[in-house]
């Protein structure tokens, strides 16, 4: 058993296996195994310490209690990584309460006062897909593999692919199917397809052929598009169905799942639109506008050109005169105008939108009541609301939708002066674009943090060698720099006689000192380049004022009772070789080393 969480261990977990497969190769019943794993504890853990991963490894194991299905057998293999075996489950039912976890984990946001961000990877296996548990468990962690891969479970937008389960497109009105391209198996069809091809309640998919089912054919279609398919975007075409006697407009696409590609065909069926009124017809230029602004946003890998092209994109099709989203701050005292879009000839009003005070409470109370707030005649609402205080000029109609992630606003878009006749559409438009909006934001401010993480030592702060990249590539040319490069003495000494958690407050001290001396002796940074080893570069600091910053630095490890070497030298921007700096002014910290063991 293991102690921490009070599931089986490895060993257990292997005991559990093996019992399960033989009663399966006895007995022929199935049985589901899932791998589960929880990567970013361990990074969660090197940043706070042992009483974090305590704490959080018992707030995943009730989670974890809750969500499987009564009767699992649950291994906990170390780091954050769990097994679980059950007899066979419904498919459906399974996902759902992975979903489940998945959920309780993205809703921990914080441990013991510790602020962290952890999202859930899975893999699924079943006991008739092999021929023992070892066989099993190197497919569950392939599978694993493929998933931290495809970074599937980080989000549900994920670069430029939507991870979805696919029940839930079951009552979509558009026709939606998947299948193998490489053998046209039908793996799924929805309810739309059903109706269309007059389909018995109780067809099944398993055994037949895309071509059987949609075209009535023995053999691939002619005109099949699966040489057409990329996962990164979709194939738009037309097609006359002779079955169903249906003009269909189709999307196709290629989507990851169980570890391949799979063939996801969506389409809107044309005749229901023709003989529609305008009402009708509004419709499929909505769906259409939604789907060419969703196209335009996932091809851009940076987050923040995707939400401005998009606004570009919907601006231009509502022929709107400004489109304008606001951030609140974390307090809910300011909103900032982040991305704007404005036609030819109004004035952008961006710069001028910073720190607005939080005073469209009104806007905000209305959220409440509404999704999106529709204001035809702004003139007349602003007699009728005299309190309504606005912020943007011209304005004769607009429409607002919050921006929310996890039920909380954390702002809103706003459409002002769209045309006329395209009012009622963008309501729609802008109940399914926010959501997709505000998932955008919060894929962009996770970004930036992992780029901040990436830039910094998590330990000291300082930012570290790809932060020196980024620094030595930006710094101004003809200007003198001081380079000083510092290697704490008796790191390894600190550890094996006081223990590691000293030599994190040595290395933490050092650094603390060394930040404090650039900051005094002007602009510049200091960077943590490995366990023990500083460099400080100052901007702007000649031979004399380098050899007062070395003085200054011995002055407070002396009074701190901490020994470094120190290695420094002076030149001159542009440098064409950082490496060859920093090879330079180890040597001199090294003599410098030496001096000092004498």
């Amino acid at each position: 058993m293991d102690k921490e969480t009070g599931f089986t261990n490895y060993r257990g977990m292997l005991m559990v296996g093996i019992k399960f497969m033989d009663n399966y190769l006895q007995h022929g019943e199935d049985f589901t195994a899932v791998y589960l794993c929880v990567p970013a504890i361990e990074a969660a853990v090197r940043a706070y310490g042992e009483t974090f991963r305590q704490e959080l490894l018992h707030r995943l194991a009730k989670e974890l209690r809750q969500a499987v299905v009564p009767g699992s057998v649950i291994a906990h293999i170390g780091s954050g990584r769990f097994v679980c075996f059950h007899k066979l489950i419904h498919e459906r039912n399974l996902r759902d309460r992975l979903l489940r976890f998945s959920n309780a984990v993205h809703g921990i946001r914080d441990i013991g006062g510790c602020p962290c961000t952890l999202y859930m990877q899975y893999a699924i296996g079943y006991g008739s897909e092999t021929k023992n548990i070892e066989g099993l468990l190197r497919l569950l962690v392939e599978r694993a593999d493929d998933a931290r891969k495809d970074k599937l479970g980080e989000s549900i937008y994920i670069g430029n692919r939507i991870a979805f389960d696919r029940e839930k497109f079951d009552h979509m009105n558009e026709r939606i199917y998947m299948c193998d391209p490489e053998t046209y198996d039908l793996i799924y069809i929805n309810q739309a397809i059903y109706r269309d091809f007059h389909l018995p309640d109780d067809f099944s998919c398993a055994g037949k052929k895309c071509y059987e089912v949609i075209v009535g054919g023995k053999e691939p279609c002619e005109f099949c598009t699966n040489h057409l398919l990329r996962r990164d975007s979709f194939y738009t075409w037309t097609y006359h169905n002779a079955i169903s006697g249906f003009d269909y407009l189709l999307r196709d696409t290629l989507v990851p799942w169980r570890g391949k590609n799979y063939r996801f065909s969506m389409s809107i069926n044309l005749n229901e639109y023709v003989n529609r009124d305008i009402r009708g017809n509004e419709l499929l230029y909505r769906e259409a506008s939604i789907n060419d602004a969703l196209s335009i946003a996932m091809r851009e890998e940076d987050s923040s050109q995707g939400i401005q092209k998009m606004l570009w994109k919907i601006g231009s099709e509502l022929d709107a005169d400004r489109i304008s989203i606001f951030e609140c701050d974390a307090g809910r005292h300011f909103i900032d105008n982040t991305y704007e879009w404005c036609r030819n000839g109004v004035e952008p009003m961006k710069e001028k939108m910073q720190q607005v005070p939080f005073v469209p409470c009104y806007l905000y109370e209305m959220f409440r009541a509404q999704h999106v707030v529709k204001i035809a005649d702004y003139e007349k609402f602003q007699s009728e609301h005299p309190a309504f205080e606005h912020y943007l000029p011209d304005i004769r109609r607009f429409i607002a939708a919050p921006l929310k992630i996890s039920d909380k606003i954390i702002g809103h878009i706003q459409i002002v002066n769209p045309k006329e006749n395209l009012f009622q559409a963008s309501g729609y438009l802008m109940m399914t674009l926010s959501r997709f909006i505000a998932i955008m934001i919060r894929n962009r401010d996770a970004a930036r943090e992992l780029e901040r993480m990436s830039l910094y030592d998590q330990m000291t702060g300082l930012l570290n060698r790809r932060g020196l990249s980024n620094y030595f590539n930006n710094l101004p040319k003809g200007i003198s720099c001081a380079f000083v490069f510092g290697d704490v003495n008796g790191l390894k000494r600190m550890n094996d006689v006081h223990g590691h958690e000293a030599g994190d407050v040595l290395i933490k001290t050092v650094a603390r000192i060394m930040q404090r001396a650039q900051q005094d002796a002007g602009e510049g940074h200091v960077f943590r380049m490995g366990g023990d080893e500083f460099l400080m570069i100052v901007e702007h600091a000649d031979g004399q004022k380098t050899v007062a910053i070395i003085q200054s630095l011995r002055d407070a490890f002396r009074a701190n009772n901490v020994s470094v070497a120190l290695g420094h030298l002076t030149c001159m921007t542009p440098i064409s070789d950082i490496d060859a700096i920093i090879t330079k002014v180890d040597r001199e910290m090294y003599k410098d080393k030496g001096r000092q063991k004498r």
